[in-house]
Order: structure tokens, then C-alpha cells, then sequence
């Protein structure tokens, strides 16, 4: 889990918390390449597993 001490970063905690997410759920992004292409491949396994399941593994 992240590093929560800039002001960006509590706000997406307090964002989360409004859809009923736990805090430790959130996480450091970095909008480079590299960050949107690891959460593309995270939300497509997401997705993948969810259609196969029905389930969503949180581990």
C-alpha cells in the first residue's frame, strides 16, 4: 500500500471511503507509461477473473 502523506493522496482516500472502499485498498498511481500500463493489466485481470468466477480476489 501506499505512502498517504500528500494532500492528493488523502483526497483519494476520502474518495474511496465515499463507495464504502477500504483505505488500505487505495494505492500510490503514478500517471506515467508505465503506472497506466500496470493499471490497465490490473483492472484487465480484474475483469477476466470476474467473468470466469463471478468473484473478485483481493489478495
Amino acid at each position: 500500500m501506499g505512502n498517504h502523506n500528500s494532500g492528493c493522496e488523502f483526497d483519494a482516500i476520502s474518495s474511496a471511503a465515499q463507495f464504502g472502499i477500504y483505505e488500505g485498498f487505495t494505492v500510490d498511481y503514478n500517471a506515467d507509461k508505465k503506472g497506466t500500463e500496470i493499471n490497465y493489466e490490473f483492472l484487465n485481470e480484474v475483469v477476466m477473473n470476474f467473468q470466469k468466477e463471478y468473484k473478485i480476489d483481493r489478495s
